[in-house]
């Protein structure tokens, strides 16, 4: 059914319900709610009662829009407090991926914070603080993506897969990965296949595993490469001091 604009001869809106033409078309007033009804009839045999419900609806999504700065609003105060663990569990459950990847990137970095400590000389007491800072850390995030795991197993994984694609992310998500794999009941995988392939997304749950694999090979890779560049200074230096001995 198309609702015409009579004055402008424009279309403002359609409405999909009857599965054939209409024949015939009726209105009235509602006594109790005051509002006009339309009442139409098709060459389908049905009846459907149509009721403007604009303003309704204009305020659902006015509360919606409240509602979500709200819950941003309360992520943010959390950030801002260092609540990473609750910031970290309201991201993932409203579904903010960019706010949750944040969060765990501040606890990431915050673990591997300590080794810029160990490397200074400085009071063993404040090296012990960093130390038992950084464990905090690391168990704010084994905590959190348990807590992912229990909530949407198949998101998180869909998560690890999309930072895994990054350079800049495919640390956090090796972590997460390695602490997924230590937790996941391989017995069960074909039941994991299953709950997986009832989400909407258009990707089987191999095709997911590949792609993880395919990332996780080529970051390994990338660094296994990092790692013998490493090696060059001390080969040149052994070298070097072995040739020195030599002409000695």
């Amino acid at each position: 059914m198309k609702v015409w604009n009579v004055r402008k001869n424009i279309c403002v809106n359609t409405f999909e319900k009857h599965q054939g033409k209409i024949w015939s078309l009726d209105t009235r007033l509602d006594p109790e709610t005051g509002k006009y009804q339309v009442l139409t009839g098709g060459n389908d045999s049905l009846l459907y009662l149509w009721e403007d419900r604009t303003l309704e609806a204009e305020r659902e999504k006015k509360e919606e829009e409240n509602k979500k700065n709200l819950q941003q609003q309360q992520l943010w105060n959390l950030m801002r407090e260092n609540k990473y663990m609750e910031a970290g569990k309201l991201a993932f459950d409203l579904n903010m991926t960019k706010r949750f990847i944040n969060v765990m990137e501040k606890i990431y970095n915050g673990h591997n914070f300590r080794t810029n400590f160990l490397l200074l000389e400085e009071d063993e007491n404040e090296n012990q603080d960093s130390l038992e800072k950084s464990e905090e850390y690391k168990k704010t995030f084994v905590d959190l993506v348990n807590y992912c795991m229990q909530t949407d197993f198949r998101r998180l994984l869909i998560i690890i897969r999309d930072l895994n694609t990054s350079n800049r992310y495919s640390r956090i998500a090796q972590e997460m990965l390695h602490l997924v794999l230590q937790d996941v009941d391989f017995e069960n995988l074909e039941e994991m296949k299953k709950e997986f392939q009832k989400g909407s997304e258009e990707m089987s749950f191999n095709d997911l595993l590949d792609a993880l694999l395919s990332y996780s090979e080529r970051h390994f890779t990338r660094i296994k490469k990092y790692v013998k560049k490493t090696f060059y200074v001390d080969y040149i230096l052994k070298q070097s001091f072995l040739f020195t001995s030599s002409e000695k």
